[in-house]
């Protein structure tokens, strides 16, 4: 004969205080956010020992909680008395006498037991048996008293069967209960993972933890992740040369600088509506030329948000004898950027700045006038100096830096996998000993072709060549694309086979 089978969900499971109703006791809780702070969402937040985990919510709070997972099954036997299957985990700090009872919320017991324990664990409590046929309610009271620490639930009915022959017969006709040890600590450690990125396991050690706010120190497993990719845009076109980059990790935009006017209007501005971004969270100014600033302007003009602006303002008297730099105008950008928003920070010398999957961006240099460093500086020779880090790959940032600055940066400093070359491949100065300092694997260049390719560009690419470093001009390869992986890079130009035709 077929056998009949039903599950009937009859209420829901509260968890109580000592004192009656009240919040629930949670053992570990906190908030994930990345190094940034922005909260982490969907990541699975595993208490290892325990084997217990939780995922965390839009706002990155989790909550992982002992004691609170009791189940009770009720099954009939074949003389209609129903039995019970019961189970938690509890966490014991030290040796302690574990009490339990189960009592119908009349008052009437099901059953009691006390077990003596003698080291300190996770434990998981088993409980077995007929309930009196005197109990007539479905509703039940578990109350756990361990050493100091009380658990109290109200469990229900989850799960009723009914079948002709007992569903399972070892519960028929006795009660007992079991405790058994599941791991040697009340927990080790807590780890957080999501997708394929995963924190360092943070080690724990408190019987009741509020973690507060974790940052999710997000480094890929896999050697192969993609971490960041890294537009350099041509926006050196025709006759005008101009600097604009692009960085995106995970869902964060970085850009350093933005070219002159048109160009951004003709290039910039296309290539950001074209990737959909709306927003720069950091946007770095290597320093006040034109065909480095105005193309911001342009973005804001299309209602591109920009929240954090770093720059260092020029002292008066350099702009003032530099034909690229007009200093009432770049005062007006400045009140132009806070109209808008945009957080403006002055950045320092030191400085490091965390992004996602371990990434950071650390201000190598920041020159802010005349100095013990330099004596005479020009504007380029404030442009920041920046070295950004990505998986284990690192690209150098300069500017239009100049060559004195040379003297007094170290090649620890301005070591780099990857240089995006300073004064748009054209130096008056012999470059050589910066180079060999920063000693790339790659060169990028934001140059226009006609420079490059005529005795302009001579010195660095007599210098790259010997050293057979490939160059990439955004001028003659287009829109240049560096993927950063875990453990390598890929540079992916638009005109891959372009060259001088002149």
């Amino acid at each position: 004969m077929k056998e009949k089978f039903w599950v009937n969900i009859l209420c829901i499971c509260f968890t109580l205080t000592l004192f009656g109703y009240g919040q629930k006791n949670f053992l570990i809780k906190g908030k994930v956010t990345e190094v940034y702070g922005a909260p982490v969402q969907g990541a699975t937040v595993t208490l290892d020992s325990a084997e217990l985990s939780a995922e965390t919510d839009e706002n990155g709070n989790f909550v992982i909680s002992y004691g609170n997972s009791v189940n009770i099954g009720e099954w009939e036997n074949r003389n209609k008395q129903k039995s019970y299957v019961g189970h938690l985990q509890l966490p014991i700090a030290s040796s302690m006498n574990i009490h339990y009872s189960i009592n119908s919320l009349k008052g009437e017991l099901v059953e009691s037991n006390t077990f003596n324990v003698k080291e300190a664990g996770i434990y998981s409590l088993w409980l077995t048996g007929l309930i009196p046929r005197s109990v007539k309610t479905g509703i039940y009271l578990i109350k756990i008293n361990a050493g100091a620490k009380v658990f109290s639930h109200i469990v229900c009915n989850i799960a009723q069967y009914r079948n002709r022959y007992p569903v399972i017969t070892r519960v028929s006709g006795y009660s007992s209960a079991s405790l058994l040890k599941v791991s040697a600590n009340v927990w080790d450690s807590l780890k957080i993972t999501k997708d394929n990125y995963s924190t360092v396991t943070l080690p724990l050690d408190k019987d009741t933890v509020d973690l507060g706010n974790i940052e999710f120190s997000d480094t890929p497993l896999d050697s192969g992740a993609l971490v960041a990719t890294w537009h350099m845009v041509n926006v050196s076109i025709g006759v005008n040369e101009g600097d604009a980059n692009i960085i995106t990790i995970k869902d964060r935009v970085i850009m350093v600088d933005a070219g002159l006017t048109l160009e951004a209007k003709t290039a910039l501005i296309p290539f950001l509506k074209e990737k959909n971004i709306t927003v720069v969270h950091d946007f770095f100014l290597s320093h006040a030329h034109f065909d480095h600033y105005q193309g911001v302007r342009e973005m804001l003009k299309e209602k591109i948000k920009i929240k954090n602006f770093y720059m260092t303002v020029p002292p008066k008297n350099l702009c003032d004898l530099d034909s690229e730099c007009d200093f009432a105008d770049f005062e007006q950008f400045i009140i132009d950027l806070e109209a808008k928003g945009a957080n403006i920070i002055e950045p320092e010398t030191g400085q490091v700045y965390n992004l996602p999957y371990g990434s950071k961006i650390e201000i190598v240099m920041a020159q802010k006038g005349p100095s013990a460093t330099m004596d005479s500086p020009t504007i380029d020779d404030m442009s920041l100096i920046m070295k950004w880090t990505a998986g284990l790959k690192t690209v150098l940032f300069t500017g239009d830096v100049n060559v004195g600055l040379n003297a007094h940066l170290t090649a620890e400093q301005l070591n780099a996998d990857i240089l995006k070359v300073p004064g748009h491949g054209t130096r008056k100065e012999n470059f050589n000993t910066f180079f060999t300092k920063v000693s790339p694997e790659n060169a990028l260049i934001p140059a226009t072709s006609w420079v490059w390719c005529d005795s302009r560009g001579w010195q660095n690419k007599k210098y790259f060549g010997a050293q057979k470093i490939p160059v990439y001009i955004n001028g003659i390869h287009g829109n240049v694309t560096v993927s950063m992986h875990t453990h390598t890079y890929k540079i992916t130009p638009e005109n891959p086979g372009a060259v001088c035709t002149y």
